[in-house]
């Protein structure tokens, strides 16, 4: 997962030094300057997280709904195996010791059971590999979080350090 930095390319530049010599309407401008890029750029991290984390959901939402398939699908087979190894039973109890027969039933028996079997298995594997997947992806852009808070802890120092320009000693 590649989330862009949050101060990447365009980042804000760093607070200007106290005895920079700039009227309050140029800080002024800066701050709501450096806000109007702080917040797209905070936008664009949002968008980027959720797209991820929605791919994320999308592939394993895929995966399950072929595992659901497979699964169903061998449910089915498996009950038409139950069907054909009854009928054959039933024909070898009923033919005797005729070893053709014999090996005929086994041949049905073993490919309408092993056959289902190993795609109840495949689907079993997917579905729970999608479901582990999707239970330890968070939809909540923790990355976008953590770095508005720490632009929130910087606009702060910020606020601070022009309160300190303005206020007269």
């Amino acid at each position: 997962m590649s989330v862009h930095a949050p101060h990447a390319p365009n980042a804000v530049p760093p607070p200007a030094s106290r005895d920079d010599g700039r009227s309050i309407a140029d800080l002024l401008k800066d701050l709501r300057d450096e806000s109007t890029t702080l917040v797209r750029q905070e936008v664009a991290l949002a968008k980027t997280e959720l797209s991820e984390k929605a791919a994320v959901y999308g592939r394993n939402a895929g995966k399950i709904a072929a595992g659901g398939a497979l699964a169903f699908a061998a449910t089915v087979a498996l009950v038409l195996a139950v069907a054909f190894a009854a009928y054959f039973a039933v024909v070898a109890i009923g033919g005797g010791d005729d070893a053709e027969e014999w090996v005929r039933w086994v041949a049905g028996l073993v490919g309408f059971l092993g056959v289902p079997l190993l795609a109840l298995g495949i689907g079993g594997y997917l579905i729970k590999s999608a479901v582990d997947r999707i239970s330890h992806t968070s939809p909540v852009p923790e990355q976008t979080i953590a770095s508005v808070k720490a632009d929130a802890r910087h606009v702060g120092h910020d606020i601070q350090e022009f309160k300190q320009k303005v206020t007269p000693r």
